[in-house]
């Protein structure tokens, strides 16, 4: 099996999940609006439903991206520096 039909299965999953969330997150936006109208009352519910999520991205991903970059870096070059014998060219 190809390395490309290999990663069409768990590619096409993914993409049928991304675009299920996406419909289903209208769906609700749409909901919400219909329950709460257009009003004070949903600006306030949309500001406390999003900001601790704000919040907590900028503070936590601020905070760990570094960490999380730096592994993945260190496994990148330890994979692509391996030291591979090179031909010599000998002199006599």
């Amino acid at each position: 099996m190809s390395r490309t039909r290999a990663l069409l299965g768990p590619s096409t999953v993914m993409a049928t999940g991304t675009v299920v969330s996406r419909i289903t997150g209208i769906a609700r936006d749409i909901a919400l609006a219909a329950a709460l109208g257009f009003y004070l009352v949903s600006d306030a519910y949309s500001l406390g439903n999003s900001l601790p999520t704000i919040i907590y991205i900028l503070v936590v991903g601020g905070a760990s991206t570094p960490y999380s970059f730096r592994s993945w870096f260190d496994g990148w070059r330890r994979t692509t520096t391996e030291v591979t014998p090179t031909p010599t060219v000998s002199s006599h």
